[in-house]
Order: structure tokens, then C-alpha cells, then sequence
């Protein structure tokens, strides 16, 4: 599963998803594919999208994004992802990560056996590695990405089950 959002632009809907973020960005829109490359400086973000160069300014909300591309300004609303795995993030047999990244290594399956302390996965967040443990002794119930997957902050890496 990769980062997956839905925006809302002049009431058009706008699914975005992440599918790599290796040298360059590779996002889909609405189903069409985008090669995203970037260059920041203080001020700006210079994108080079599918060969065609744009120079941006953003501001990012709890709510909303702004968005100024070349002389044209964009206000996205985000919209809330409702789905019935809401209630299940918030269970304490949930390990949930806490900031966005990729998925570099799974190290257990479903069903294995894990003792507190156990490596469950690697991540790779802001250049930074990270191993995510078992908080306790369980049997793992899922495992909710795979290798070179990405994530957004919060979202449900891996549930545990009592033995």
C-alpha cells in the first residue's frame, strides 16, 4: 500500500498516490503517472515534472495546502480518509509510525512469534534508518506494508496479537 490522499480542489476530487520516492518521485494523480524531481532553496521548490520544470512556494496546514505554482495559487483542502480501519489504528495492538517513510526491510511474517525487543521492520525516515520493535511478546497479526512501500505519519505499520 503506498501514500494514498485525497484532496479536494474547487470541488474536484483529487486522489494522490505515492509510489516511490527513490531519486525521483513517482506519483499518480487521478490514475496518470508523474516523475517528480526537486531542488530546494529557502524560499522556493524548483519541480521537474515529466521534463518540465516548475518553480513552486508551498504551506502546508493541519487542513489545508497552499500551493503557488509559477503565478497560479492552489488551496487544497485535505480531505478526511474515512474507513473502517480508523477505529483499529487507535487499538493498542497497533504499532503506528511516527512520522512518514518507506518501508526498507520486513524481517516477520504473519503468524510468527515475537518477543518485546524483536526487530519486526526496518524504516526509512528523513535519510534516517529505524528499526521497529515489538512493544511486548505477541504473535504478529499483520503486516501492513511491503518493502519499498511508502507511509504517511500514523498510518498502521503492523498489528499484534496475544499468544
Amino acid at each position: 500500500m503506498a501514500f494514498r490522499k485525497e484532496f479536494l480542489i474547487d470541488e474536484d476530487v483529487y486522489t494522490v498516490e505515492i509510489l516511490s520516492l527513490k531519486n525521483e518521485m513517482v506519483m499518480m494523480v487521478n490514475g496518470t503517472r508523474y516523475i517528480i524531481s526537486r531542488t530546494t532553496t529557502d524560499a522556493s521548490t524548483t519541480l521537474k515534472i515529466n521534463n518540465k520544470v516548475y518553480k513552486t512556494f508551498s504551506a502546508d496546514t493541519k487542513k489545508d495546502v497552499y500551493l503557488k505554482v509559477e503565478s497560479e495559487t492552489y488551496h487544497l483542502e485535505k480531505k478526511k480518509n474515512d474507513t473502517a480501519q480508523s477505529k483499529e489504528d487507535q487499538s493498542a495492538n497497533n504499532i503506528n509510525a511516527s512520522m512518514p517513510g518507506i518501508v526498507i526491510e520486513v524481517i516477520v511474517k504473519e503468524g510468527d512469534k515475537v518477543k518485546e525487543g524483536d526487530v519486526i521492520l526496518s524504516t526509512e525516515s528523513m535519510k534516517m534508518q529505524t528499526n521497529i520493535i515489538a512493544p511486548r511478546d505477541a504473535v504478529i497479526g499483520k503486516i501492513y506494508f511491503k518493502k519499498n512501500e511508502t507511509f504517511e505519519k500514523g498510518a498502521v505499520l503492523a498489528s499484534l496479537e496475544e499468544m
